[in-house]
Protein backbone atom coordinates (compact mmCIF):
# COMPACT_ATOMS: atom_id res chain seq x y z
CA UNK A 1 0.00 0.00 0.00
CA UNK A 2 1.34 3.43 -0.88
CA UNK A 3 0.49 6.72 0.80
CA UNK A 4 -0.05 8.92 -2.23
CA UNK A 5 0.70 12.56 -1.63
CA UNK A 6 -0.04 14.61 -4.70
CA UNK A 7 0.56 18.38 -4.52
CA UNK A 8 -2.76 20.12 -4.11
CA UNK A 9 -4.02 23.40 -5.45
CA UNK A 10 -4.73 25.88 -2.67
CA UNK A 11 -6.92 28.18 -4.75
CA UNK A 12 -10.66 27.61 -4.20
CA UNK A 13 -12.47 25.91 -7.03
CA UNK A 14 -15.26 27.75 -8.79
CA UNK A 15 -18.64 26.15 -9.15
CA UNK A 16 -18.41 26.13 -12.93
CA UNK A 17 -15.44 25.19 -15.08
CA UNK A 18 -14.07 27.71 -17.53
CA UNK A 19 -14.37 26.82 -21.20
CA UNK A 20 -11.85 24.38 -22.62
CA UNK A 21 -8.83 26.10 -24.22
CA UNK A 22 -10.07 25.05 -27.64
CA UNK A 23 -8.03 25.97 -30.69
CA UNK A 24 -9.65 28.66 -32.82
CA UNK A 25 -9.19 26.83 -36.10
CA UNK A 26 -8.41 29.77 -38.39
CA UNK A 27 -6.48 31.73 -35.77
CA UNK A 28 -4.19 28.96 -34.50
CA UNK A 29 -3.59 27.55 -37.95
CA UNK A 30 -2.74 31.00 -39.28
CA UNK A 31 -0.35 31.55 -36.37
CA UNK A 32 1.53 28.33 -37.15
CA UNK A 33 1.66 29.17 -40.86
CA UNK A 34 3.10 32.64 -40.25
CA UNK A 35 5.67 31.41 -37.72
CA UNK A 36 6.92 28.63 -39.98
CA UNK A 37 7.01 30.88 -43.07
CA UNK A 38 8.87 33.65 -41.23
CA UNK A 39 11.24 31.62 -39.04
CA UNK A 40 11.81 28.19 -40.60
CA UNK A 41 15.31 27.98 -42.15
CA UNK A 42 14.58 24.65 -43.87
CA UNK A 43 17.59 23.18 -42.06
CA UNK A 44 16.20 19.64 -42.24
CA UNK A 45 16.53 18.84 -38.51
CA UNK A 46 12.89 17.73 -38.36
CA UNK A 47 13.14 15.67 -41.56
CA UNK A 48 16.11 13.53 -40.60
CA UNK A 49 14.23 11.29 -38.15
CA UNK A 50 10.69 11.44 -39.61
CA UNK A 51 9.46 9.10 -42.34
CA UNK A 52 6.45 11.36 -42.99
CA UNK A 53 8.52 14.48 -43.63
CA UNK A 54 11.08 12.51 -45.61
CA UNK A 55 8.27 11.62 -48.01
CA UNK A 56 6.49 14.99 -48.18
CA UNK A 57 9.19 17.55 -47.41
CA UNK A 58 9.73 20.09 -44.65
CA UNK A 59 6.82 21.89 -42.95
CA UNK A 60 7.84 25.04 -44.87
CA UNK A 61 7.69 23.20 -48.19
CA UNK A 62 4.31 21.69 -47.32
CA UNK A 63 2.89 25.09 -46.34
CA UNK A 64 4.14 26.77 -49.51
CA UNK A 65 2.61 24.07 -51.72
CA UNK A 66 -0.67 23.56 -49.87
CA UNK A 67 -4.05 24.95 -50.90
CA UNK A 68 -5.68 25.43 -47.51
CA UNK A 69 -9.18 25.64 -48.97
CA UNK A 70 -8.78 22.19 -50.56
CA UNK A 71 -9.89 19.40 -48.20
CA UNK A 72 -8.10 16.77 -50.30
CA UNK A 73 -4.75 18.57 -49.99
CA UNK A 74 -5.23 19.16 -46.25
CA UNK A 75 -5.64 15.39 -45.90
CA UNK A 76 -1.83 15.21 -45.87
CA UNK A 77 -1.94 16.00 -42.14
CA UNK A 78 -3.40 12.55 -41.43
CA UNK A 79 -0.09 10.96 -42.40
CA UNK A 80 1.63 12.69 -39.46
CA UNK A 81 1.83 10.65 -36.25
CA UNK A 82 1.60 13.82 -34.10
CA UNK A 83 4.46 12.43 -32.01
CA UNK A 84 6.07 15.85 -31.50
CA UNK A 85 9.66 14.88 -32.35
CA UNK A 86 9.82 17.61 -35.02
CA UNK A 87 8.87 20.22 -32.44
CA UNK A 88 11.51 18.91 -30.03
CA UNK A 89 14.28 18.96 -32.63
CA UNK A 90 13.47 22.33 -34.24
CA UNK A 91 16.37 24.75 -33.53
CA UNK A 92 14.00 27.68 -34.13
CA UNK A 93 11.60 26.44 -31.43
CA UNK A 94 8.75 26.15 -33.95
CA UNK A 95 5.86 23.73 -33.48
CA UNK A 96 5.28 21.71 -36.67
CA UNK A 97 3.36 19.08 -34.68
CA UNK A 98 0.90 21.74 -33.53
CA UNK A 99 0.58 22.89 -37.12
CA UNK A 100 -0.35 19.41 -38.36
CA UNK A 101 -2.89 18.92 -35.54
CA UNK A 102 -4.54 22.25 -36.35
CA UNK A 103 -4.45 21.34 -40.04
CA UNK A 104 -6.38 18.17 -39.17
CA UNK A 105 -8.97 20.31 -37.37
CA UNK A 106 -9.12 22.65 -40.32
CA UNK A 107 -9.54 19.72 -42.72
CA UNK A 108 -12.40 18.34 -40.61
CA UNK A 109 -14.09 21.73 -40.63
CA UNK A 110 -13.79 22.08 -44.42
CA UNK A 111 -15.76 18.93 -45.26
CA UNK A 112 -17.06 15.79 -43.54
CA UNK A 113 -14.20 13.43 -42.76
CA UNK A 114 -14.42 9.89 -44.08
CA UNK A 115 -14.52 7.96 -40.79
CA UNK A 116 -14.71 4.46 -42.26
CA UNK A 117 -10.93 3.81 -41.93
CA UNK A 118 -11.21 4.71 -38.23
CA UNK A 119 -14.37 2.69 -37.59
CA UNK A 120 -12.88 0.26 -35.06
CA UNK A 121 -10.94 3.00 -33.24
CA UNK A 122 -13.99 5.24 -32.87
CA UNK A 123 -16.15 2.28 -31.80
CA UNK A 124 -13.55 1.59 -29.10
CA UNK A 125 -13.73 5.22 -28.02
CA UNK A 126 -17.53 5.46 -28.13
CA UNK A 127 -18.04 2.30 -26.10
CA UNK A 128 -15.36 3.30 -23.59
CA UNK A 129 -17.10 6.60 -22.95
CA UNK A 130 -20.58 5.05 -22.77
CA UNK A 131 -22.58 4.66 -19.58
CA UNK A 132 -22.23 0.89 -19.83
CA UNK A 133 -18.43 0.99 -19.57
CA UNK A 134 -17.93 4.15 -17.50
CA UNK A 135 -17.61 4.29 -13.73
CA UNK A 136 -17.20 7.31 -11.46
CA UNK A 137 -16.54 5.98 -7.96
CA UNK A 138 -15.88 9.03 -5.82
CA UNK A 139 -15.98 8.29 -2.06
CA UNK A 140 -16.86 10.98 0.43
CA UNK A 141 -13.86 13.22 1.04
CA UNK A 142 -12.17 12.07 -2.15
CA UNK A 143 -9.87 14.65 -3.76
CA UNK A 144 -7.66 12.27 -5.78
CA UNK A 145 -8.74 9.78 -8.45
CA UNK A 146 -7.05 6.98 -10.34
CA UNK A 147 -7.76 7.28 -14.07
CA UNK A 148 -6.23 4.15 -15.69
CA UNK A 149 -7.51 4.85 -19.22
CA UNK A 150 -8.82 2.24 -21.64
CA UNK A 151 -5.91 0.03 -22.67
CA UNK A 152 -4.60 -1.16 -19.30
CA UNK A 153 -8.01 -2.24 -17.92
CA UNK A 154 -8.85 -3.90 -21.22
CA UNK A 155 -5.66 -5.89 -21.70
CA UNK A 156 -4.68 -6.38 -18.03
CA UNK A 157 -7.72 -6.06 -15.73
CA UNK A 158 -6.23 -8.09 -12.86
CA UNK A 159 -3.01 -6.08 -12.95
CA UNK A 160 -5.03 -2.86 -12.96
CA UNK A 161 -6.95 -4.04 -9.90
CA UNK A 162 -3.72 -4.89 -8.03
CA UNK A 163 -2.29 -1.49 -8.92
CA UNK A 164 -5.43 0.19 -7.59
CA UNK A 165 -5.32 -1.87 -4.38
CA UNK A 166 -1.72 -0.78 -3.85
CA UNK A 167 -2.72 2.86 -4.20
CA UNK A 168 -5.64 2.64 -1.76
CA UNK A 169 -5.20 4.62 1.43
CA UNK A 170 -6.32 3.31 4.84
CA UNK A 171 -9.28 5.69 4.74
CA UNK A 172 -10.19 4.48 1.23
CA UNK A 173 -10.57 8.00 -0.13
CA UNK A 174 -8.95 7.34 -3.51
CA UNK A 175 -11.54 7.51 -6.27
CA UNK A 176 -11.66 5.46 -9.44
CA UNK A 177 -12.82 6.73 -12.82
CA UNK A 178 -13.22 4.32 -15.73
CA UNK A 179 -14.03 6.08 -18.99
CA UNK A 180 -12.38 7.23 -22.22
CA UNK A 181 -10.75 10.65 -22.46
CA UNK A 182 -11.66 10.60 -26.21
CA UNK A 183 -8.15 11.39 -27.41
CA UNK A 184 -8.80 9.47 -30.68
CA UNK A 185 -11.35 12.11 -31.67
CA UNK A 186 -8.95 14.81 -30.51
CA UNK A 187 -6.20 13.51 -32.79
CA UNK A 188 -8.58 13.10 -35.72
CA UNK A 189 -9.41 16.79 -35.52
CA UNK A 190 -12.96 16.15 -34.28
CA UNK A 191 -12.67 19.00 -31.81
CA UNK A 192 -16.41 19.29 -31.18
CA UNK A 193 -16.67 15.62 -30.15
CA UNK A 194 -13.57 15.75 -27.98
CA UNK A 195 -14.47 19.05 -26.31
CA UNK A 196 -18.01 17.92 -25.46
CA UNK A 197 -16.90 14.60 -23.97
CA UNK A 198 -13.84 15.78 -22.08
CA UNK A 199 -15.63 18.84 -20.77
CA UNK A 200 -18.28 16.53 -19.25
CA UNK A 201 -15.54 14.55 -17.47
CA UNK A 202 -13.88 17.73 -16.26
CA UNK A 203 -17.11 19.23 -14.96
CA UNK A 204 -18.02 16.05 -13.10
CA UNK A 205 -14.64 15.86 -11.37
CA UNK A 206 -14.70 19.52 -10.38
CA UNK A 207 -18.24 19.28 -9.04
CA UNK A 208 -17.07 16.51 -6.68
CA UNK A 209 -14.07 18.50 -5.47
CA UNK A 210 -11.43 16.46 -7.29
CA UNK A 211 -8.10 18.29 -7.49
CA UNK A 212 -5.62 15.48 -8.31
CA UNK A 213 -5.55 12.86 -11.06
CA UNK A 214 -3.30 9.79 -11.17
CA UNK A 215 -3.08 8.41 -14.69
CA UNK A 216 -1.68 5.14 -16.05
CA UNK A 217 -2.02 6.02 -19.74
CA UNK A 218 0.45 8.52 -21.31
CA UNK A 219 -2.24 9.80 -23.67
CA UNK A 220 -4.65 10.45 -20.80
CA UNK A 221 -1.84 12.17 -18.90
CA UNK A 222 -1.19 14.52 -21.81
CA UNK A 223 -4.90 15.27 -22.30
CA UNK A 224 -5.53 16.12 -18.64
CA UNK A 225 -2.44 18.29 -18.38
CA UNK A 226 -3.32 20.28 -21.50
CA UNK A 227 -7.11 20.55 -21.22
CA UNK A 228 -7.66 20.45 -17.45
CA UNK A 229 -4.80 22.63 -16.16
CA UNK A 230 -6.65 23.38 -12.91
CA UNK A 231 -6.13 19.73 -11.91
CA UNK A 232 -2.78 18.33 -10.79
CA UNK A 233 -2.08 15.34 -13.03
CA UNK A 234 0.64 12.80 -12.28
CA UNK A 235 1.67 9.60 -14.00
CA UNK A 236 1.02 6.84 -11.47
CA UNK A 237 4.44 5.25 -12.00
CA UNK A 238 6.07 8.54 -11.00
CA UNK A 239 4.13 8.37 -7.74
CA UNK A 240 5.18 4.75 -7.15
CA UNK A 241 8.85 5.60 -7.70
CA UNK A 242 8.69 8.65 -5.44
CA UNK A 243 7.02 6.74 -2.61
CA UNK A 244 9.32 3.75 -2.95
CA UNK A 245 8.03 0.52 -4.39
CA UNK A 246 9.15 -3.03 -3.76
CA UNK A 247 7.79 -6.53 -4.00
CA UNK A 248 10.27 -8.34 -1.80
CA UNK A 249 8.56 -11.71 -2.23
CA UNK A 250 9.63 -11.77 -5.86
CA UNK A 251 13.22 -12.52 -6.83
CA UNK A 252 14.62 -9.95 -9.29
CA UNK A 253 15.64 -11.12 -12.73
CA UNK A 254 18.97 -10.18 -14.30
CA UNK A 255 18.22 -9.39 -17.92
CA UNK A 256 19.21 -6.72 -20.42
CA UNK A 257 16.27 -4.58 -21.57
CA UNK A 258 15.54 -1.31 -23.37
CA UNK A 259 13.05 1.41 -22.42
CA UNK A 260 10.60 2.86 -24.93
CA UNK A 261 9.41 6.26 -23.72
CA UNK A 262 5.87 7.04 -24.99
CA UNK A 263 5.90 10.14 -27.21
CA UNK A 264 3.02 11.97 -25.41
CA UNK A 265 5.34 12.27 -22.39
CA UNK A 266 8.58 13.00 -24.24
CA UNK A 267 9.04 16.18 -22.19
CA UNK A 268 8.21 14.54 -18.84
CA UNK A 269 11.64 13.72 -17.46
CA UNK A 270 10.15 12.72 -14.10
CA UNK A 271 8.06 9.88 -15.52
CA UNK A 272 11.00 8.77 -17.67
CA UNK A 273 13.31 8.61 -14.67
CA UNK A 274 10.62 6.89 -12.60
CA UNK A 275 10.32 4.15 -15.22
CA UNK A 276 14.06 3.57 -15.19
CA UNK A 277 14.18 3.57 -11.41
CA UNK A 278 11.41 0.98 -11.09
CA UNK A 279 12.86 -1.24 -13.83
CA UNK A 280 16.35 -1.13 -12.29
CA UNK A 281 14.92 -1.99 -8.88
CA UNK A 282 13.54 -5.19 -10.38
CA UNK A 283 17.09 -6.24 -11.25
CA UNK A 284 17.11 -5.42 -14.96
CA UNK A 285 20.05 -3.90 -16.82
CA UNK A 286 18.87 -1.02 -19.00
CA UNK A 287 20.64 -0.49 -22.32
CA UNK A 288 20.18 2.98 -23.83
CA UNK A 289 18.73 3.35 -27.32
CA UNK A 290 19.47 6.03 -29.89
CA UNK A 291 16.02 7.60 -29.62
CA UNK A 292 14.84 7.87 -26.04
CA UNK A 293 13.39 10.28 -23.51
CA UNK A 294 12.71 13.66 -25.18
CA UNK A 295 14.01 12.30 -28.51
CA UNK A 296 11.88 9.16 -28.46
CA UNK A 297 10.14 8.06 -31.65
CA UNK A 298 6.59 6.92 -32.29
CA UNK A 299 5.80 3.23 -31.94
CA UNK A 300 3.75 3.45 -35.14
CA UNK A 301 0.33 3.79 -33.53
CA UNK A 302 0.36 7.56 -33.07
CA UNK A 303 -2.15 9.77 -34.84
CA UNK A 304 -4.01 6.71 -36.20
CA UNK A 305 -1.68 6.86 -39.21
CA UNK A 306 -1.90 3.10 -39.66
CA UNK A 307 -5.56 3.35 -40.65
CA UNK A 308 -4.69 5.22 -43.86
CA UNK A 309 -0.95 4.68 -44.30
CA UNK A 310 0.00 1.32 -42.74
CA UNK A 311 3.32 1.21 -44.59
CA UNK A 312 4.30 4.57 -43.11
CA UNK A 313 3.28 3.56 -39.58
CA UNK A 314 5.25 0.32 -39.87
CA UNK A 315 8.37 2.35 -40.71
CA UNK A 316 8.44 3.75 -37.17
CA UNK A 317 7.67 0.37 -35.62
CA UNK A 318 10.42 -1.35 -37.60
CA UNK A 319 12.96 1.32 -36.66
CA UNK A 320 12.24 0.77 -32.97
CA UNK A 321 12.43 -3.02 -33.28
CA UNK A 322 15.83 -2.73 -34.99
CA UNK A 323 17.10 -0.39 -32.28
CA UNK A 324 16.05 -2.85 -29.56
CA UNK A 325 18.38 -5.48 -31.11
CA UNK A 326 16.38 -8.40 -29.76
CA UNK A 327 16.21 -7.08 -26.21
CA UNK A 328 12.89 -6.99 -24.36
CA UNK A 329 11.20 -3.60 -24.67
CA UNK A 330 9.64 -2.12 -21.53
CA UNK A 331 7.15 0.74 -21.80
CA UNK A 332 4.38 2.43 -19.82
CA UNK A 333 1.96 2.70 -22.76
CA UNK A 334 -0.60 -0.01 -23.48
CA UNK A 335 -0.84 1.03 -27.12
CA UNK A 336 2.92 0.90 -27.63
CA UNK A 337 3.21 -2.50 -25.93
CA UNK A 338 0.41 -3.87 -28.12
CA UNK A 339 2.13 -2.59 -31.27
CA UNK A 340 5.54 -4.02 -30.39
CA UNK A 341 4.12 -7.34 -29.15
CA UNK A 342 3.37 -8.36 -32.74
CA UNK A 343 7.11 -8.40 -33.52
CA UNK A 344 9.19 -8.81 -30.36
CA UNK A 345 9.17 -9.38 -26.58
CA UNK A 346 7.64 -6.45 -24.75
CA UNK A 347 6.49 -5.78 -21.19
CA UNK A 348 4.28 -3.07 -19.79
CA UNK A 349 5.79 -1.65 -16.61
CA UNK A 350 2.63 -2.70 -14.78
CA UNK A 351 3.44 -6.32 -15.74
CA UNK A 352 6.75 -6.03 -13.90
CA UNK A 353 5.24 -4.48 -10.78
CA UNK A 354 1.88 -6.23 -10.44
CA UNK A 355 1.89 -9.13 -12.91
CA UNK A 356 2.38 -12.83 -12.27
CA UNK A 357 5.88 -14.32 -12.06
CA UNK A 358 7.15 -17.81 -12.83
CA UNK A 359 10.70 -18.69 -11.78
CA UNK A 360 11.48 -15.03 -11.22
CA UNK A 361 10.31 -13.96 -14.67
CA UNK A 362 7.16 -12.00 -15.43
CA UNK A 363 4.49 -13.92 -17.32
CA UNK A 364 2.10 -11.26 -18.61
CA UNK A 365 -1.41 -12.31 -19.49
CA UNK A 366 -2.51 -9.88 -22.19
CA UNK A 367 -6.01 -10.14 -23.58
CA UNK A 368 -6.70 -9.42 -27.26
CA UNK A 369 -9.98 -8.02 -28.64
CA UNK A 370 -12.83 -8.68 -28.15
CA UNK A 371 -11.87 -9.85 -24.62
CA UNK A 372 -10.66 -6.32 -23.92
CA UNK A 373 -14.27 -5.13 -23.84
CA UNK A 374 -15.38 -7.92 -21.50
CA UNK A 375 -12.38 -7.26 -19.26
CA UNK A 376 -13.34 -3.64 -18.78
CA UNK A 377 -16.86 -4.66 -17.81
CA UNK A 378 -15.44 -7.29 -15.44
CA UNK A 379 -13.19 -4.68 -13.81
CA UNK A 380 -16.12 -2.30 -13.34
CA UNK A 381 -18.33 -4.98 -11.77
CA UNK A 382 -15.50 -6.40 -9.67
CA UNK A 383 -14.55 -3.03 -8.25
CA UNK A 384 -18.17 -2.18 -7.48
CA UNK A 385 -18.47 -5.42 -5.51
CA UNK A 386 -15.19 -4.83 -3.63
CA UNK A 387 -16.22 -1.25 -2.86
CA UNK A 388 -19.58 -2.43 -1.51
CA UNK A 389 -17.89 -5.10 0.63
CA UNK A 390 -15.40 -2.63 2.14
CA UNK A 391 -18.23 -0.21 2.87
CA UNK A 392 -20.24 -2.90 4.67
CA UNK A 393 -17.21 -3.89 6.75
CA UNK A 394 -16.58 -0.30 7.78
CA UNK A 395 -20.20 0.02 8.94
CA UNK A 396 -19.91 -2.89 11.37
Amino acid sequence: MVQWDVPRKEAPMSSTASPLPEALLAGDLQKHIEQIRNQCTDCGACIHHCAFLQEHGSPLKIINQLAFNDAAQCQISFACSLCGLCTTLCPQKLDPCGFFLDLRRHRTALAPLNLSPYKSLLFYERLGASQLFSLFKLPQGCTTIFFPGCSLPGTRPAVTLRLLAHLQSPKNTLGLVLTCCTKPSHDLGRNDVFSTNFQAIRERLRSHGITNVLTACPNCTAVFRRYAPELTTQNVFTVLAEQGFSLSHEQPVHQEVVIHDPCPLRADKYSQQATRTLVAQRGYTITPMRHEQKRTICCGEGGAVGALHPELASTWTHKRIVQAQGRTIITTCGGCSGTFARFTDVLHLADLLFGRYVDGKPQPKISPPPMTYLNRLWLKLRYNWLFWRRKKRSER
